[in-house]
C-alpha cells in the first residue's frame, strides 16, 4: 500500500470509543510504503514467517514522510519461525513518532526499527517495549534498532523505554546501534531501561560517534546484567573521535550500571575483555576543558570484566589530563569513591 497524503490517513479499529486493537497481518512481500503522512492506532501488527529482508513492514520513504504508532503491538505470525523483515524502516528523513509500542518475542534477519537518516529528519520513541528480541541477521547490527544519522540537525531521542533480553548474534549494539558521519546530529536516552541485553560490542548501547554528535543518557537510566560476549563494554560501548570543542559530546548525567559483564574472545584475547560496565575508545586529541566527556551522572555496582576495567574502561591519547581535570576527578569517577569503591573498577 503507496500512501501519499499530506493529510494524515489513519489506520485504527472503529467506532473511536473502541479500544480493542484490531490485527493487520503483513505477508511477507506486503508493506506500507509511506511518502506522506500515516497514523496506526490500536493495531496489531502480525509478520508473516519470511526470509525475504528487503521488504520492511512500515516504510517512510521520503524526507516528507511523517508516521506516528501508538497503542501498537508487534509479534510474528508463528511464534516458533523469524522473520526476515524489519517492522518499520525510515529512508531519508522526516519526522516520526511511536508512542506506547509493544514488540515481544521477535527472531528476525532485520532490526524492528531501522533509520537511515540522511536528509533532515527526527525519531521520538516514547513508552515502547521491547522483550525478547533476537536480531539474527549476520551483518545486521542492533538488536532492537539500528540507527544511522547522516544529516545535520538528526535527532534521536528515546525515553521511558524498555529494552529486556534484547541480542545481537555476533555483531554489536544488543539494544541499540547508533552511529553518525561528521555531521551535527543529537541523540538522548532518558529514563530507559536496558536489561539482560547482549551484543559483542554493546551489550546494551553501541554508539560510534564522529566529529558533530552528541550523546546524552539521562533521567535515572539503566544498564542491568548486560554482557559484551566476545567483546568489549558490557553495558555501553562507544567510539568517539577527536574531541576538540563542544560539537562532540558523551554525558552521562543520570545512570546506572550495575552487574555488567564484559567477556573476552579466545581468539582475540589481548583486545577484548574490558570494561564490564562501558568502554569509551576515544581517538586523537581531547581537550578537557571543553568538559566533552562527562561521567558525573555515573553510578557503578557490581560490574565485571575478564581483561581489566571492572566498571569503566577508557582508551585515549589525553587520558591523565581528562583524570586530573575539575574536582578530585569528577568527570571520570562517577560514584565512585576513593575509600569505599574498589580500585579495580
Amino acid at each position: 500500500m503507496h500512501l501519499r497524503q499530506t493529510a494524515p490517513r489513519t489506520f485504527r479499529n472503529y467506532p473511536l470509543d473502541n479500544t480493542q486493537l484490531s490485527t493487520i497481518l503483513i505477508k511477507s512481500a506486503g508493506k506500507f510504503n509511506v511518502t506522506g503522512k500515516a497514523r496506526y492506532l490500536l493495531i496489531n501488527f502480525m509478520i508473516e514467517s519470511t526470509e525475504n529482508q528487503d521488504v520492511p513492514g512500515i516504510c517512510g520513504y521520503s524526507p516528507l514522510a511523517e508516521i506516528e504508532l501508538q497503542d501498537c503491538q508487534f509479534h510474528m505470525q508463528n511464534a516458533r519461525s523469524q522473520i526476515g523483515k524489519c517492522f518499520v524502516k525510515l529512508s531519508y528523513g522526516g519526522n516520526h513518532i511511536i508512542s506506547y509500542v509493544n514488540s515481544k518475542d521477535i527472531t528476525s534477519l532485520e532490526n524492528i526499527i531501522k533509520i537511515d537518516f540522511f536528509q533532515p529528519g527526527q525519531m521520538r520513541i516514547t513508552d515502547c517495549q521491547f522483550k525478547n528480541i533476537t536480531s539474527s541477521g549476520t551483518y545486521v547490527i542492533g538488536g532492537a534498532i539500528s540507527a544511522n544519522l547522516n544529516c545535520d540537525l538528526n535527532r534521536l531521542i528515546i525515553v521511558d523505554c524498555t529494552f529486556n533480553r534484547c541480542f545481537t548474534i555476533n555483531q554489536d549494539g544488543g539494544a541499540i546501534y547508533v552511529e553518525n558521519y561528521l555531521v551535527q546530529v543529537f541523540i538522548t536516552l532518558s529514563h530507559t531501561q536496558f536489561i539482560e541485553c547482549q551484543a559483542v560490542n554493546g551489550g546494551g548501547l553501541c554508539a560510534k560517534i564522529t566529529l558533530g554528535g552528541q550523546l546524552v543518557i539521562e533521567n535515572s537510566s539503566e544498564f542491568i546484567q548486560c554482557t559484551a560476549l566476545f567483546g568489549n563494554g558490557g553495558g555501553i560501548y562507544s567510539e568517539i573521535p577527536t574531541m576538540k570543542n563542544s560539537s562532540t559530546q558523551f554525558v552521562i548525567r543520570d545512570a546506572l550500571i550495575q552487574n555488567c559483564w564484559a567477556v573476552k574472545s579466545y581468539s582475540a584475547p589481548s583486545s577484548t575483555g574490558f570494561g564490564g560496565g562501558i568502554f569509551i575508545g576515544q581517538l586523537g586529541t581531547y581537550i578537557s576543558s571543553t568538559q566533552s566527556l562527562d561521567l558525573k551522572g555515573m553510578k557503578i555496582y557490581g560490574n565485571s570484566a575478564i581483561q581489566g576495567g571492572q566498571s569503566l574502561y577508557v582508551i585515549m591519547n589525553q587520558l591523565k589530563e581528562w583524570c586530573e581535570y575539575g574536582l578530585l576527578g569528577e568527570y571520570v569517577k562517577g560514584n565512585y569513591s576513593d575509600t569505599d569503591s574498589d580500585e579495580n573498577d
